[in-house]
This record gives structure tokens, C-alpha cells and sequence, in this order.
């Protein structure tokens, strides 16, 4: 629940990327472009008051952006994302005010329990909401620096806004790339290091917690998607007299995540893997469309039949993305609703056993090894299992010391000893979230309540 999914932002970075694509000046089908038309990748959006759109004064839009409703301050285009952005720090503010309402004794209530979840998963959306935007502020930024026109103080104020939602940008990337180095020395430090570390930056957790931590490169995978999103919105808008360079670069950057995936994969578990490579292979086939269309209006060549098979080439790749959206969702649910059934399954049958026999006392233990017993067999929605890291094994010359930290000299010792210092640097290398929290019961507990919003032991 704190930590929650990274699902939701990829599916938004992915779907942003597509939408990209109509800013091209490209000869498209009829058909494709009054798909362009009815695009649209937020589902509900607040609309900016008439009296201040009024007062914002600008050059007029480039018509491949306004046909698509694009205006040329970052107000107008921002303004329902700085809405709920907004909503969303008042509904954590008055969470808090909830929290500390509370007498201290009161904490452990069933009704804290759920404020608690209410308001880290509130800051998960927040997360979620301003990391996959950032391609938007870029987006956004460079079309009112290239109609910006100081008629008014509204429109100062839009530049004013567009500066400093580009610093916040510029910040929380910095922040985000600081956290994966982070994770990686905490990781090489004590159990309780690496603990404390995951519960603080718990609200962050959907950057950084769905991914192989062996490496910082493997676990930055979202700042990649991020990185990917603001590249292609600058080059929407920058390179518009070149939509040739535009389609080669949208391409390049298919492939680029391709190799990526192929040598980093920064998945744990299969389905997940497997999700992505359709997901990038549905931007693949759209960015192959893509180029080719332009490499056609390179060579000026009409061929109208190819332009409408290429068109619903992509028609048909967006729909399917949409359908696999649907479906990991629909997994999810599924996956929720067995979970909720068996627990409360477990609750009626233990509830059942103690009316009959009330004077049985080892019914709560029995319970309590039970419901463990049934959660652990359950699928986790924070994918913390990593493979012990033991790179630093492959040199058995030098094994650190548990004790001292210092380098053992294992040539010069005694085979039983050497095979004692080898066991104990391997425990040592077993400092990832997998082995801490199969072995660690602490960490578990403290990792687990994490995830559920229940008290951090």
C-alpha cells in the first residue's frame, strides 16, 4: 500500500511516449490523424478559470500543436496537473493534521492503521503523478520560452511557474539519482543501515523498490523511462523543421531500451519482464511506422495504400496497449481479491474452531502461524527478492573479514580456515533485500508493515 506499484507510472511514461509521435510533421492517413484527435492520455483534467485564460497574453501556438489543443503558456497546458498536484499535498496535509490528532497511546488503533495507508498511498500517487510529468514540463517549458510575450502579469506569473517547475524538475531527478547511489552504499553497510534506509525513503519506494538493487545502472530503470519521456518531448518540439531526425531519434531510443533490457534486465520475476519487452516492442513497431512514413516524405513519395496499412499498424499498437494495461490490472485484482478470500477464509475457520472449544489457548498461536503461513505464500506487491551479490568472491585472494572489515590473506592459511573466511564473506555479499528478507525476521516484519501501513517495528 506505501510503496505500491510501478506499474502505473511505466504504462504513463509508455503511453505519453506514443502520443509524441502526433507532434511530427509527418504525412499520416486520414484515419490515423482523427485518431490524434481523440487521443488522450489523462482521463479527467481540470480546466483552467476564464477569467485568468483571459488575461494570459502569447504568441500564437504552431498549428501541429494547437490542432491538438496545445497552448502556448505553460499555465493553460499545466494547470490541471498543478491542480491535482495540489489536491493531493492538501489530502497529505490534512492526513497529517488526522495523525497527530491522536494521543500517542491511540496509535495502534484500526482506524490510525487506515489513515496511515490512506496517506502513504497518497503520496505514492504524488510520486507517480509529478515523476510522470516531467517529459510535460520540459514539453511545456520550451513552447513558452518560444512564444513568450509579456503583454500582462499573467503571463509573467506563467513564466514565473514554468521556471520554477523546472527547477522542481531538475531537483527531484538529482534526488531520485541520489537515492539509487545511496541505496547502493547503504546495501554495503549493516542490516540495519540498509533497513532504515528503505523505511525512510518508503514514499520514494516505487523509483527505486521494484528493481534489481545488484547494481545502480539495473535499478535506475525508472529514471531511464523518465530520461526517455523528457528526451522525446524536447525533440517534439526542438527539432520540428527535422521530423527525418525526429523519427531516427524516436527509433534509436526504441533500440537503446531494447539493448537496455537485454543486458541489465531489471526485473526480478518473469511477468514483469515479460510485460515490458511487449510494451517496448508496441513502441518499437509505432517508431518503425513512424520512420518509415518519414523516410517516404524524404523521398517524396505518396504511396497512399502503404501511409493507411502504417496507419493502422499504429492504430492497432496503441489499442493493444491498451488492452495489456487492462489485463495486468484486471491480474491484479484478481491477485488482491484470492488474497483477501483466503485471509478472510482463514478468519471464519479459526473464528468457527474458538466458539467451539473457547478454552483451547493455543488457538491464537495457531492462528497467528497460519495467517503468516498463508501471507508468505502470497504474491508480493513490493517485489523485494534480490539475488545475493557475490562479484567479490570471484577474487579469493582477498575476503573482507565480518569482524574487522580489513582483507584476509587466505593463501597463507590453512584450508578449514579459508573455507571458514570464504563462508563468512558470503554472508557478508548477502546484504540484498532477498536474503534480508528471507533470513532477517526484523527486517521482514519492518519491510512487511512497510507494505501493508501497519505499525514499523
Amino acid at each position: 500500500m506505501s510503496i505500491g506499484s510501478s506499474n502505473p507510472l511505466t504504462f504513463g511514461l509508455i503511453s505519453k511516449t506514443i502520443e509524441k509521435i502526433r507532434f511530427l510533421q509527418i504525412g499520416y492517413s486520414e484515419e490515423l490523424e482523427d485518431v490524434f484527435l481523440e487521443w488522450n492520455v489523462d482521463l479527467y483534467s481540470i480546466q483552467i478559470p476564464d477569467k485568468l485564460a483571459d488575461k494570459l497574453v502569447a504568441e500564437e501556438t504552431p498549428e501541429i500543436f494547437s490542432i491538438y489543443g496545445i497552448d502556448s503558456t505553460f499555465l493553460m497546458n499545466y494547470w490541471g496537473d498543478m491542480m491535482i498536484i495540489g489536491i493531493c499535498l492538501l489530502c497529505l496535509a490534512f492526513l497529517k493534521i488526522m495523525d497527530l490528532t491522536f494521543p500517542k497511546k491511540k496509535k495502534e488503533t484500526f482506524f490510525f492503521v487506515w489513515i496511515l495507508k490512506a496517506k502513504l498511498m497518497v503520496q505514492n500517487y504524488l510520486v507517480v503523478q509529478v515523476y510522470g510529468g516531467f517529459g510535460d514540463i520540459a514539453f511545456y517549458f520550451i513552447l513558452e520560452m518560444k512564444t513568450l510575450k509579456f503583454g500582462s502579469a499573467a503571463s509573467v506569473v506563467s513564466l514565473v511557474v514554468a521556471i520554477l517547475f523546472l527547477m522542481i524538475g531538475i531537483t527531484l531527478l538529482s534526488f531520485q539519482v541520489w537515492i539509487l547511489f545511496s541505496y547502493q552504499k547503504k546495501k554495503k553497510e549493516s542490516e540495519e543501515a540498509l533497513q532504515k534506509f528503505c523505511v525512510k525513503f518508503s514514499a520514494w519506494g516505487v523509483l527505486f523498490l521494484d528493481f534489481r538493487d545488484t547494481t545502480t545502472i539495473s535499478q535506475a530503470f525508472m529514471t531511464v523511462l523518465i530520461l526517455r519521456d523528457i528526451v522525446m518531448s524536447l525533440a517534439s518540439i526542438v527539432m520540428t523543421s527535422s521530423p527525418y531526425g525526429q523519427a531516427i531519434l524516436f527509433f534509436l531510443s526504441s533500440v537503446l531500451i531494447f539493448l537496455y533490457l537485454f543486458l541489465r534486465n531489471p526485473f526480478e520475476g518473469y511477468f514483469d519482464r515479460i510485460i515490458q519487452y511487449i510494451l517496448e516492442a508496441i513502441i518499437l513497431t509505432v517508431n518503425v511506422c513512424v520512420l518509415i512514413l518519414a523516410y517516404m516524405d524524404r523521398k517524396n513519395l505518396v504511396e497512399m495504400d502503404v501511409r493507411k496499412r502504417l496507419g493502422k499498424a499504429i492504430i492497432i499498437s496503441n489499442f493493444v496497449l491498451n488492452i495489456v494495461a487492462i489485463l495486468c490490472l484486471a491480474i491484479q485484482l484478481l491477485q488482491i481479491s484470492f488474497a483477501v478470500y483466503k485471509v478472510v477464509k482463514l478468519v471464519i475457520s479459526h473464528y468457527k474452531k474458538a466458539k467451539t472449544d473457547p478454552k483451547n489457548e493455543n488457538l491464537v498461536q495457531n492462528f497467528e502461524k497460519s495467517l503468516n503461513e498463508t501471507l508468505e505464500q502470497m504474491p508480493r506487491g513490493l517485489k523485494i527478492m534480490r539475488p545475493p551479490h557475490t562479484g567479490i568472491l570471484k577474487k579469493t585472494s582477498q575476503i573482507p573479514s565480518q569482524a574487522s572489515g580489513e582483507f584476509l590473506n587466505t593463501s597463507n592459511s590453512p584450508p578449514k580456515q579459508r573455507r571458514n573466511d570464504l563462508q563468512t564473506a558470503q554472508r557478508n555479499q548477502k546484504k540484498t533485500l532477498m536474503y534480508l528478507y528471507k533470513h532477517n525476521t526484523e527486517f521482514k516484519k519492518a519491510m512487511e508493515d512497510i507494505r501493508l501501513g501497519g505499525k514499523w517495528r
